[in-house]
């Protein structure tokens, strides 16, 4: 609700988007233009606040404190990973000039943020060590707090249709192309092998559909969009190994979710995933690039229903007592 009550405890909750100028702009551009008049409507509200939390960090940097406690969600930790070289641009995809460009400017959003809130709260331990180090933050205005999934969702029998499953909202950026050479290398000894890529690239990407046609395996890895939760949660039951090889994170919820499924996952060994996974014991981790690696696990538990079943349980098991809601 906009307006909670809890004994002594007021919430209100303001959603900075439900403002008429994004009906005619992109909303990340229209920031400058929208700060004025959320002020101007919400004034009275942020001066008898005693303290203002902000969800996504990098508005605080245009926010007035008016004297008030500040608490801030760091969301991504990408843009303090951009150093001065642009030629150093550590993210994969086209555009790389445009996208350092933008990171720059959301360098200098986040020290503001930063050196504003009175405290911060990263998804990850590997954030909060990231930004403190970065920005020369003191450690103790962090706190992490691990993302959360719903166990009691995961629920269900399907059949294992599925090998592998992968999920990322930027392909490019989440390894989409290390999914595909591995299926194609692992189809060698399993030729139904059946994979499901669930998201999409960028307008600046690559065109997989005609990519995995092109590497005769359109019979065994399927492209889908953006599906709704319960399709999600549906895939992720249905399927016997996720593969995460994505090349930038900072705990990936995906990974998650297949652990609140009973499937065990193949990560790369990136961001917070270690927060995670326990290699060997609940799933892999590999190194960013390494199909090789990918694929020899792969080929382990795809072998192994035994094993599958035991790092599975060990993944719910690890979801449940740190992960769960």
């Amino acid at each position: 609700p906009d307006i909670e009550q809890d004994n002594n405890l007021t919430i209100y909750r303001i959603n900075m988007d439900n403002i008429f100028l994004n009906k005619f702009y992109k909303p990340h551009l229209a920031l400058f233009a929208k700060i004025p008049f959320f002020f101007f409507f919400n004034n009275k509200i942020f001066k008898e606040s005693d303290l203002i939390h902000v969800l996504s960090f990098r508005d605080a940097a245009f926010l007035p404190k008016f004297n008030k406690k500040l608490v801030v969600n760091v969301n991504d930790h990408y843009a303090a990973l951009v150093g001065l070289n642009p030629f150093k641009y550590p993210y994969p995809g086209g555009g790389k000039f445009r996208k350092y460009l933008n990171y720059r400017f959301f360098r200098i959003l986040d020290k503001i943020s930063l050196k504003k809130c009175d405290y911060f709260a990263t998804n990850a331990e590997y954030v909060k060590k990231v930004m403190c180090d970065e920005y020369k933050i003191n450690p103790d205005k962090g706190r992490c707090v691990h993302k959360g999934v719903d166990v009691s969702e995961f629920k269900g029998k399907f059949e294992k249709d599925i090998d592998i499953l992968f999920i990322g909202s930027r392909f490019i950026e989440k390894g989409a192309l290390d999914i595909i050479h591995s299926v194609k290398e692992l189809k060698r000894d399993y030729p139904k092998i059946k994979c499901v890529m669930i998201g999409g690239g960028s307008k600046i990407d690559i065109d997989y559909n005609a990519y995995v046609n092109s590497l005769a395996l359109s019979e065994n890895i399927e492209i889908k969009p953006f599906l709704d939760n319960k399709e999600v949660i549906q895939h992720h039951l249905r399927s016997k190994i996720h593969i995460l090889p994505t090349k930038i994170e900072a705990l990936a919820q995906v990974m998650l979710e297949a652990m609140a499924a009973k499937v065990p996952v193949i990560a790369t060994d990136v961001g917070g995933n270690s927060e995670a996974i326990n290699h060997g014991e609940n799933g892999f981790l590999v190194k960013v690039g390494d199909v090789e690696a990918i694929i020899k696990y792969a080929k382990l538990l795809l072998s192994d229903e035994k094993l599958r079943k035991k790092m599975g349980l060990e993944g719910y098991k690890r979801v449940l007592n740190h992960f769960n809601v």
